[in-house]
């Protein structure tokens, strides 16, 4: 929106939000691994377990990285992070599928507790961590973005 304003990007984003906001499920409200669009509303895809985790954990990592993001955006990822360790999540049912237990998932836990509550990052989140790929690109960016947007939880 900075470089190019008359792009319409903030009704984008505003859109975006509405979205993630209806793409909640389950007890838990959080956001489906798959989303699907051509129902009366939306639900998680078909074909797929209606679950949270791998995919949609960058919701709110992206979420706290914005400008847009509210306290009703952010809090069911809060509320399942200070019950547990980032995991995978049945939507249908609310409980842990599996664990993701690379530092990375932390992260982006700690990222979020940042944004909502001004938490200051574990040492242990500080440093990138030897970590697959994906965990090790999600630990990057939640650094940048406590970098970016929340220097007071560094």
């Amino acid at each position: 929106a900075a470089i190019a304003p008359d792009a319409g990007w903030r009704d984008t984003a505003r859109a975006g939000l509405t979205f993630v906001a209806d793409a909640r499920f389950g007890p838990r409200h959080l956001t489906a691994e798959w989303v699907a669009l051509g129902g009366e509303a939306l639900a998680p895809a078909e074909g797929f377990p209606a679950h949270f985790g791998y995919n949609a954990i960058r919701v709110p990592l992206y979420l706290a990285w914005s400008h847009e993001w509210r306290r009703a955006h952010l809090a069911p990822y809060a509320a399942l992070w200070g019950e547990q360790a980032p995991s995978v999540v049945d939507l249908t049912t609310g409980t842990t599928v599996e664990p993701l237990s690379n530092p990375g998932y932390g992260a982006v836990a700690a990222l979020v507790a940042c944004a909502l509550e001004g938490t200051k990052l574990a040492d242990r989140f500080k440093a990138p961590a030897d970590e697959p790929y994906y965990p090790a690109t999600l630990h990057a960016l939640a650094l940048v973005a406590v970098h970016q947007r929340y220097p007071e939880c560094w």
